[in-house]
Order: structure tokens, then sequence, then C-alpha cells
């Protein structure tokens, strides 16, 4: 009876440690993902809204019922050096349809 006790003693003393070396290479990889700074995104991107290939502006309603239209193209570029090119229209509009405010 002790020899199956010790045996037992052993193999879950051996399922903590692997638990243990696993949760930490866990923790420890998901650390280093994360490590990177805000500076090491230098990627560059297009947006396009409400335009060619996509039909109509791209619109968004407010709780209260105002809607704002979107429709424009441009890109940026991430980073410490981050440029932006583009241009559009947005329009407000409350409930009712009427033009709030129109920017070009």
């Amino acid at each position: 009876m002790a020899l199956r006790r010790t045996i037992m003693l052993a193999a879950l003393k051996r399922i903590i440690v692997l638990a243990a070396i696993t949760v930490g290479a866990l923790v420890a990889l998901v650390g280093y993902a994360g490590a990177r700074g805000a500076g090491d995104n230098h990627a560059a991107y297009d947006f396009i809204a409400g335009e060619e290939p996509l039909e109509g502006p791209n619109v968004a309603a407010a709780p209260n019922g105002d809607t704002v239209a979107l429709e424009g193209n441009g890109s940026f570029k991430a980073g410490p050096d981050g440029t932006a090119t583009g241009g559009g229209t947005f329009t407000i509009e409350n409930p009712s349809g009427q033009t709030i405010f129109i920017r070009h």
C-alpha cells in the first residue's frame, strides 16, 4: 500500500510540474507577442468609404435618429513618421431627412 501511494504521489508531482511549465511557457509566449511597442507598426493602409467598388455612402445612425453619411477615400501610413492623404464628403441629417451639416 505504501509503495502504491509513493508511486501516485510521484505521478501527481510530475503532472503538477508539467502543468506549471506549460502555463509558464504560454504566459511567456503571450507576453512576448504583446510586447511590441506602438512605434513598431509602420504599415500603410488604404481606405474606401461609399465609393467604387462600393455603392452609395456608408451610413450610420445615432440613437436620436440623426444619420451621418460618408463617401471618400485615402491612405495612411502608421508609425512615428506617419502620413495621411485623402478626401471625401460627410453629411449629417436629422431624423426627418433635413441636412444639418455637410463637409466636402
